[in-house]
């Protein structure tokens, strides 16, 4: 048992002899299609040869990503172990590159932030040249050993798709000329977010209203919706389709319902709360395909030809 033990503590004499660091990594809200931790560490560990980071060394390499003015930012920070900052690295992309473009030289900048030397080239001992040796008998030509297969080179770290992002949303809308007065409901959501592109499909129903006493008519509809999102603004072209509902009380009372088709776009906004919660603001404009027409005995109602609608949404992400 003494020998197990003094051999464990010598071996873990070695293995810290090896620079290392604490890591601390984290992702704006609007970089959440940068590469996570696991990505980062993973790169680092193929620069230097091993996992560099440990939860109980001494010294601290902080780094963050985020967005500012249309491009990706990371930025690299060592502290030590008396809390002190010792210098810095920022790095950005280009207007038009992915996040994932400073997976690379993020990693470049933290193994040099923990060590310099960690990327120096081993030094090489010359070797003596052999001695002269005496003149022998010319041997007979010998094969040369076949060549090893060459192995492809590893894949580059970051250089993977974006991660899917998902997210529901529930809100209050209020629209005009999609019934005989302006129609006051609820929207429901669900959208796959892949960094700048999303799309999400949508279903809304208004409160029924009475028009003309014993009726009412209110929309019931399902939109798809792929959208473009720059910072917190968005763009979006929507499709629509559902049915108008209209019912009569009373003695004799029926209902029915009547197509309703409308294409058109979107335009919005949204705050972020939390990592997982934001508000989000959108106004509608649409076009009826078909506009739908009511008839109750002498009173009749026709959809306009352009309809439109605003409404806020609560977002929360799920992954």
């Amino acid at each position: 048992m003494l020998c197990a033990a003094l051999a464990t503590a010598f071996a873990s004499d070695r293995a810290y002899a090896s620079p290392s660091s604490r890591l601390v990594y984290s992702r704006s809200t609007d970089a959440a299609s940068c590469p996570d931790e696991e990505a980062l560490r993973r790169a680092v560990a193929a620069r230097v040869g091993y996992d560099v980071f440990f939860p109980w060394a001494t010294r601290t390499i902080v780094a963050t990503l985020s967005r500012a003015d249309g491009v990706f930012v990371a930025s690299v920070e060592l502290v030590g172990e008396d809390g002190i900052r010792h210098g810095g690295h920022e790095l950005k992309t280009h207007a038009d590159e992915a996040c994932g473009e400073l997976l690379d030289p993020l990693a470049l900048a933290v193994t040099i932030a923990i060590d310099p030397k960690l990327l120096a080239p081993a030094a090489t001992v010359p070797t003596p040249a052999p001695a002269p040796r005496p003149p022998t008998a010319p041997a007979l030509p010998v094969e040369p050993p076949p060549a090893p297969p060459v192995e492809p080179p590893p894949p580059i770290p970051g250089r993977t798709p974006a991660p899917l992002g998902f997210e529901g949303s529930l809100g209050p809308t209020v629209g005009v000329g999609f019934a005989p007065l302006p129609s006051i409901g609820g929207t429901l959501g669900f959208d796959v977010r892949r960094s700048r592109f999303s799309v999400g499909l949508e279903g809304s129903l208004a409160a029924p209203l009475p028009w003309h006493g014993a009726l009412e008519a209110w929309p019931v509809v399902a939109t798809v919706v792929p959208c473009v999102h720059l910072g917190p603004f968005f763009g979006c072209a929507l499709a629509e389709a559902g049915a108008l509902h209209a019912s009569a009380r009373g003695l004799g009372a029926s209902s029915s319902f009547t197509a309703w088709g409308a294409a058109g776009g979107r335009v919005g906004a949204r705050i972020p709360l939390t990592s997982w919660l934001s508000l989000r603001g959108r106004a509608d404009l649409l076009g009826d395909i078909d506009p739908p027409k009511l008839v109750y005995g002498s009173t009749s109602w026709s959809a306009p030809l352009v309809a439109g609608a605003v409404g806020f949404d609560a977002v929360v992400r799920f992954a």
